[in-house]
């Protein structure tokens, strides 16, 4: 049968999740902030937690209120960042089993003889709704290179009085779910021919809080952990390299602070006088090397970048002279988060531009263009991630 009107044109492949580390972490939940809203429940959340992890996004409740289209309501949609796949999902729960769940042009029918309207059917009107807001407001921003009419976005619905006994009709432009499981199986798995993937990982959480305000839900906890390396599987085994490297730096740190406490807090024994007052070269560098590389960024960008007025030209000469301020600030070697960096520039600036637009480059080859610019000497990582300062030395 032809799926010619079928949006989420995906395929199902037979996987297993994978977990990460010993314990995967639960869904991003974006619930509503609508004190109209229903809210959605605990049960549900936490059943969510347990069968997907934190390469998705949960929007519960959502207001999708599109130009030339009626307000819509979605009960929940699913981001899969990892995947680059959307799902709406229409939740269900009626007094009796279902008997018979037509796709278009009939009701379904309850096993008490009762008639329900179609949610198939209302799936199909969030669909509309929803594609229309992406189009507008989403896509240029953050999928510029995809072709906005290709967004996929698959409809189902989700009725826990579905089960073996009920009749469908051949469903062409949506799925049914009789469990939890199976939908989140679907989440987990489901595939799009044009899948929306972030190319800037620096733009991952402005994506975030632009999808929040557009359908009005509150920003999850636990997203800046998450998405930086999540949402790229291919640098999973980069993260975990780097993660056992960080670790065993901070073992090895703990040692020099227990060091550095005997040093200043053991008694001291008798010096030569004219020793006495001379400082200690050893607590110099570890004062220096252990700088909170969170607070340099904060401080010079506060102090840079402060009450952007909306002058593009001068905002990126502030911008520069900035990470030129971070950068100098740190002992060479010290990695600057570029996700990190730009999270703090968001904060002073808003409006339809995005960073990169006002940089005209990725934030990545932007920074060394800079670093460049002030004479120093810098890199960025494999996965353009982070920038450093390669040493002491003035370019040539």
């Amino acid at each position: 049968m032809s799926r010619q009107r079928h949006d989420a044109a995906v395929v199902c492949v037979d996987v297993v999740k994978p977990s990460v580390g010993d314990e995967e972490e639960a869904v991003l939940h974006f619930p509503s902030t609508s004190t109209s809203a229903r809210v959605a429940r605990h049960s549900d959340v936490d059943r969510l937690n347990e069968l997907l992890g934190d390469d998705v996004w949960a929007f519960s409740n959502c207001r999708v209120d599109a130009a030339h289209q009626p307000v819509a309501e979605l009960d929940w949609l699913f981001y899969n960042t990892t995947l680059g796949t959307l799902m709406l999902s229409e939740w269900k729960r009626y007094p009796s089993n279902v008997a018979e769940a037509k796709d278009r042009g009939d009701g379904w029918r309850l096993q008490d003889g009762t008639l329900h309207p179609n949610p198939l059917e209302q799936a199909d009107k969030q669909q509309k709704a929803l594609r229309s807001v992406l189009q507008e407001k989403i896509h240029p921003k953050f999928f510029p290179d995809q072709d906005a009419h290709r967004i996929k976005v698959m409809e189902s619905v989700y009725c826990p009085q579905i089960d073996h006994d009920t009749v469908k009709d051949r469903l062409q432009f949506g799925k049914l779910y009789g469990s939890i499981e199976d939908l989140c199986a679907a989440v987990n798995t489901l595939k799009s021919p044009s899948p929306l993937l972030v190319s800037d990982m620096a733009s991952v959480l402005e994506l975030a809080a632009a999808l929040a305000e557009l359908f009005r839900c509150a920003m999850p906890d636990g997203l800046e952990e998450a998405v930086v390396w999540e949402h790229n599987p291919k640098e999973s085994a980069r993260f975990w390299q780097e993660a056992r490297r960080i670790h065993s730096s901070i073992a090895a740190l703990h040692q020099e602070m227990a060091q550095l406490i005997d040093d200043e807090f053991a008694p001291r024994r008798s010096v030569p006088a004219e020793k006495a007052d001379e400082p200690s070269p050893v607590k110099t560098v570890i004062t220096k090397n252990h700088k909170n590389v969170s607070d340099a960024i904060e401080k010079h960008v506060s102090a840079h970048v402060a009450g952007f007025d909306g002058n593009s030209e001068d905002f990126v000469e502030k911008l520069g002279r900035a990470l030129h301020a971070i950068l100098a600030d740190l002992p060479p070697g010290s990695w600057v988060g570029l996700a990190a960096f730009g999270s703090a520039v968001g904060a002073h600036f808003d409006g339809p531009v995005k960073l990169r637009d006002h940089l005209g480059a990725p934030l990545w080859e932007w920074s060394l263009e800079t670093a460049k610019k002030y004479g120093l000497s810098a890199e960025v990582d494999e996965a353009h991630l982070k920038v450093r300062i390669v040493d002491d030395h003035r370019l040539s």
